[in-house]
C-alpha cells in the first residue's frame, strides 16, 4: 500500500473539496434550468446528472483521502 505525505493528502483534500463545489453548481444549474424550461432537456438532462455523479465521487474522493490522512 503506498504512503502518502500529509501535504499530499491535504493537496487531495483541496481539490476533492473544489471538485464538489463544481459539481454541486452544475448539478443544482441542471435542476433549475430543467425545472424551468431552459435550454434542450437531453443537455440539461445531462448536465444535471454529470454534475450529481462528479459531486458523488468527489465526496467519495474527499472522505478517502481525510480518512487516510486521519489514520496516519
Amino acid at each position: 500500500m503506498p504512503s502518502f505525505t500529509k501535504r499530499e493528502l491535504t493537496i487531495a483534500q483541496i481539490v476533492g473539496a473544489a471538485l464538489l463545489a463544481i459539481g454541486l453548481i452544475m448539478g443544482a444549474t441542471g435542476a433549475f434550468c430543467l425545472k424551468h424550461g431552459h435550454g434542450l432537456p437531453e443537455y440539461i438532462k445531462g448536465l444535471r446528472g454529470s454534475g450529481w455523479t462528479l459531486a458523488l465521487m468527489s465526496s467519495i474522493w474527499t472522505s478517502l483521502a481525510t480518512w487516510r490522512r486521519l489514520t496516519s
